[in-house]
């Protein structure tokens, strides 16, 4: 079983972060809507990831988890449209995988935490 902070601080999100960092600094200067999208939401993430920490409330830590899983699963669709010349380890194919497996992490955890937002709304 997983929690929130876990999964945020978690090694997977550690690699998307330094993938991300590095299409960032291989495409300074190119135009390719891929990219810009792909930026957007490492920058995103990035954001998301600093928001969680200072959540306390479990509403507010579900709707960051919901914003954090958004960006990790548009992230993971746009992998496999990355340009050949923008070269990243692993390969995109093994990371677009590894991504895919994460978000679903993610959605478990945005759901156990749903479940238990719901619980004690019921108990109040």
């Amino acid at each position: 079983m997983y929690n929130s902070l876990e999964l945020i601080q978690s090694k997977s999100t550690f690699q998307i972060q330094k993938y991300g960092a590095s299409i960032m600094i291989q495409s300074r200067g190119v135009q390719n809507s891929v990219i810009n999208e792909l930026n957007a939401c490492w920058l995103d993430i990035t954001s998301v990831m600093i928001d969680y920490h200072e959540q306390e409330i479990l509403k507010d830590q579900i709707k960051v988890l919901e914003r954090f899983s958004w960006n990790i699963a548009k992230f993971t669709a746009l992998i496999p449209h990355l340009p050949e010349d923008i070269v990243v380890f692993p390969p995109k194919e093994e990371m677009s995988k590894q991504s895919n497996v994460f978000y679903f992490k993610l959605m478990r955890e945005c759901s156990r935490k749903s479940g238990q937002f719901k619980y004690l709304k019921q108990l109040d």
